[in-house]
C-alpha cells in the first residue's frame, strides 16, 4: 500500500523528497529540529522528531515563531552546545537559506513558505514544483514526504507509522489548507487518503461548525463564521430558538446538566438541525450569499482517530480544535507543552487546557478593544490597520488579524493588518506586523500576470531595510505574512504595502 502519485508535479516533488531522504536523512546523526511555532509547524517538527527517533537518531528541538538574526544566534548556541551533527528546519527557514547555509554545513529545510532561492538541493518546498503552498501542500505534508522514505510499507501500519501520518494531516488542517475549497486537496488529500487507508484519520461530509467536540451546540452556531442571521448569532437567542424547533440541547450526565456538542448528535438529529438552519437561511439571507452559508455549514470534517485511546480524546479529535490547543501554548510562550501535546502526554494536555482558557480570553479582549473604540482602525486605501502597541503579545497578531477579518468588525472586506510591540527585551523597539487577506485575494494578479505575494514582498522589504537593524525580519505566504521592523519604520512600511497592493487591487476592480 505505498504512496503513488498520478500528478506529474507531485511525482516530481516525491522524487526530490526521496533524494533528500537518501542524502541527508538516512545517517543516524544527533539532530536539532527547529520548527515553526504554529499548528502546522509543531506538527511538522513532532512528526520529523518521531521518524528520526525511531530511525535511531538522538534528537533535540527548538520551537520558534520567527527566524530572526536573534533567534538564529540562540539556535546556534543550542546547536554547538549539544554537539548536534545535523540541523533540520520544519515549516520555517525557506526565506533565510543563504543565512542558514553560512552557519550550518549540514542543514535541511522542509518548508512551504516563500523560498529565498529558486532551487536548492537542501530544501524540499512545493513552491519549487509549482504546487500551491496555501491549498495543496502544508509544511507538515512537506516534512512527511521526506521522512516517508526512511521506512518500508509495513512500518506505516504500525502505531508510530499511523501517528506520524496523522500529524501530517493535522498540520494541513491547522494551516487552514481546507478552508478555500471546504476540504483538503492536492498533496494534502493524497496523504489524507493514505491516512484513512491505514486507519490513522477518518474524514466525512458532516456539519462543519468549529467546536464539534468542545462547544455546546448554540455556542458553535453563534460563533460561526460567516455570522448567521438572527437569532442564530446570539448564544441565548439561538438556544431558545433551537429548543423551540425541537432540538435537544441538554441531557443528564455526570450528575448534572450536560450541554450537548455536535458530536453527540446522531445522524437523524444532525439532519434535523441542518434542515431547520437551511430553511431559516433561505428565508432570511440574500440569494447571492446563500451558497456561501450552506457550504460553510456542511463540509468535510476530520477526526484524528489515533488519538482515540489517549488523553486528547477528552478534549477533541478534530484537528482544527487541536490546532487551537497548540496555538494557545506557543502564543503564550510554552513551546514545550505544545510539542509534548502531540505525543498526547497527560501533563501536556492538562497544561494546554489551562492555556486554552487564557488564550480565548486574550483573543476576546483584543476584539472587544476594537469594538469599544480602545483600538481604532486606520483605513488605508487597500487595507485596514490596527496598532495594538503593547496591549497584546506580538505572538498573537496573526490570529487576531484573522479573527478581525472573520468577524467583519471593520465592515471592510479588505486585508487586515495588525501590529504589536515585541515583548522580548532583546527585541526592544521592534514592532511585529501581521497581514491577513480574504480568500479571494489568492487569485489576484498584476498586469504582467504575476500573482499577489505578500510573503515575497516582505522578504524583499527585509533585504532593503536590514542595514538599518539586523533584527528586521519578514516573509510568509501569498496572503498571510508578517514583518518585524523598528517602530520608526512603520509609516514607511505601510505606505510601501499600500503601494504594492495598488497594482493588484486595480486589476481586481477591472475583473469584477
Amino acid at each position: 500500500m505505498p504512496l503513488v502519485f498520478q500528478n506529474s508535479k507531485y511525482r516530481e516533488m516525491f522524487t526530490k523528497a526521496k533524494q533528500i531522504a537518501e542524502n541527508y536523512l538516512n545517517l543516524k546523526q544527533k539532530t536539532l529540529i527547529v520548527c515553526h511555532g504554529d499548528g502546522d509547524g509543531v506538527s511538522s517538527g513532532v512528526l520529523t522528531y518521531i521518524a528520526l527517533w525511531k530511525h535511531g537518531c538522538p534528537i533535540e528541538y527548538i520551537v520558534t515563531r520567527e527566524l530572526t538574526s536573534h533567534t538564529l544566534m540562540q539556535i546556534n548556541e543550542k546547536y554547538t552546545e549539544e554537539n548536534c551533527k545535523r540541523i533540520i528546519f520544519c515549516d520555517i527557514g525557506a526565506g533565510k537559506e543563504s543565512e542558514i547555509a553560512k552557519q550550518y554545513s549540514n542543514y535541511l529545510i522542509l518548508d512551504h513558505h516563500e523560498p529565498e532561492l529558486k532551487r536548492s538541493q537542501r530544501q524540499l518546498n512545493p513552491i519549487h514544483h509549482n504546487i500551491n503552498d496555501l491549498t495543496e501542500c502544508s509544511g507538515s505534508v512537506t516534512a512527511y514526504l521526506a521522512i516517508y522514505h526512511l521506512y518500508d510499507e509495513e512500518f506505516w501500519t504500525t502505531r508510530w507509522g499511523k501517528w506520524i501520518t496523522a500529524l501530517a494531516v493535522l498540520g494541513a488542517v491547522a494551516d487552514l489548507q481546507n478552508i478555500k475549497y471546504g476540504r483538503l486537496i492536492g498533496l494534502n488529500r493524497e496523504i489524507l487518503k493514505f491516512a484513512k487507508q491505514i486507519e490513522a484519520v477518518e474524514y466525512k461530509f458532516d456539519i462543519g461548525f468549529y467546536g464539534r467536540f468542545t462547544r455546546p451546540i448554540p455556542v458553535a452556531i453563534a460563533y460561526h463564521s460567516p455570522k448567521l442571521p438572527e437569532p442564530l448569532n446570539n448564544v441565548t437567542k439561538c438556544a431558545a430558538w433551537l429548543k423551540k424547533q425541537g432540538i435537544q440541547l441538554t441531557e443528564e450526565r455526570y450528575n448534572g446538566t450536560y450541554w450537548r456538542r455536535i458530536v453527540d448528535l446522531n445522524k437523524e438529529e444532525k439532519q434535523q438541525l441542518l434542515n431547520i438552519i437551511e430553511k431559516h437561511l433561505r428565508e432570511t439571507v440574500k440569494p447571492g450569499t446563500l451558497r456561501e452559508y450552506l457550504e460553510s455549514i456542511k463540509n468535510e470534517v476530520y477526526d484524528i482517530t489515533v488519538f482515540e485511546e489517549t488523553e486528547l480524546k477528552e478534549f477533541s479529535l478534530d484537528p482544527r480544535e487541536i490546532a487551537t490547543f497548540l496555538n494557545s501554548c506557543t502564543r503564550q510562550g510554552d513551546n514545550e507543552t505544545a510539542f509534548n501535546l502531540l505525543f498526547a502526554a497527560y501533563d501536556a494536555v492538562e497544561k494546554a487546557a489551562k492555556h486554552y482558557k487564557t488564550y480565548k480570553g486574550i483573543i476576546r479582549e483584543a476584539l472587544e478593544a476594537v469594538r469599544e473604540g480602545l483600538i481604532e482602525p486606520k483605513y488605508y486605501k487597500n487595507f485596514v490597520f490596527y496598532n495594538y502597541g503593547n496591549l497584546i503579545n506580538e505572538k498573537t497578531t496573526g490570529i487576531i488579524a484573522t479573527n478581525l477579518l472573520k468577524q467583519k468588525i471593520s465592515k471592510e472586506q479588505k486585508p487586515h493588518v495588525v501590529a504589536a510591540m515585541h515583548t522580548d527585551p532583546k527585541m526592544h523597539g521592534m514592532l511585529k506586523i501581521s497581514f491577513r487577506a480574504p480568500l479571494n485575494y489568492q487569485e489576484l494578479k498584476d498586469k504582467q500576470g504575476k500573482q499577489l505575494n505578500i510573503g515575497e514582498f516582505f522578504q524583499q522589504l527585509r533585504e532593503k531595510l536590514k542595514q538599518i537593524d539586523p533584527r528586521i525580519d519578514g516573509g510568509g505566504h501569498k496572503t498571510a505574512a508578517a514583518i518585524t521592523i523598528p517602530t520608526k519604520q512603520v509609516k514607511h512600511v505601510l505606505e510601501q504595502l499600500d503601494k504594492y497592493l495598488d497594482q493588484y487591487i486595480n486589476i481586481k476592480g477591472a475583473n469584477s
